[in-house]
Parts: C-alpha cells; sequence; structure tokens
C-alpha cells in the first residue's frame, strides 16, 4: 500500500464516522429509521476504512487522531447545527484535546 493511501483511508473514517455520529443525535434513539440505518451504514462503512488505515499507520496513533479529530468536530457540528452549548471550561477540554491531537500527529510512529 502506498504511504499516502492509509492516510486518505483514516480521513474518511473519520468524516464518517462525524456523519454517523451527527445523524444518531437524529435518529432519535434509533426510533427513526431511515437515521438509524444510516448511522449503521456509515458506521460501518468508517470501521472498514479505520482496518485499512491500521494496515500502515500504528493502531494508538490511528486511534488517537480518529478520536480527536472526531470529538473536536463533534463539538462544532452540535453548536451550530444542533444548538448545543459548552461551557468555556469544556471547550478549553476540547481545546487541549485538539492540540494533543496535533502533537500525535507530529510525533506519532517517528521512534519505530
Amino acid at each position: 500500500m502506498n504511504t499516502f493511501l492509509p492516510w486518505v483511508y483514516l480521513g474518511f473514517a473519520i468524516l464518517l464516522e462525524v456523519i454517523a455520529t451527527s445523524l444518531m443525535n437524529k435518529s432519535a434513539g434509533f426510533s427513526k429509521v431511515v437515521p438509524a440505518i444510516s448511522v449503521l451504514a456509515l458506521y460501518g462503512v468508517s470501521f472498514f476504512c479505520m482496518a485499512r488505515a491500521l494496515i500502515a499507520i500504528p493502531v494508538g496513533l490511528a486511534y488517537a487522531i480518529w478520536c480527536g479529530c472526531g470529538i473536536v468536530a463533534i463539538a462544532f457540528i452540535s453548536l451550530l447545527f444542533f444548538k448545543q452549548h459548552l461551557s468555556w471550561l469544556a471547550w478549553a477540554g476540547i481545546g487541549f484535546i485538539f492540540l494533543g491531537t496535533i502533537l500525535a500527529v507530529i510525533g506519532g510512529g517517528l521512534n519505530e
């Protein structure tokens, strides 16, 4: 596998997971069929992409990036689309998660 392709897979895994998580809010506890099926399908494809990314990216690094990006993205989506407001302390914590994700990307996998 070329060295760029795993990162593309990881990017798609993150994107699909964020979309699925956002739709979960619209599924009303999985009582609405179309959003619920969409959530399951998107999570399935997201996990497939993550598995493909893990062929070349260390699992600890990939998972840290996946979680960090997902948390930051969902926080902004919940604010912009669902009007769910977080406290300044929660935003500070999310900022630290963002910084930690950047540090993981910068330093991740270089000492293998």
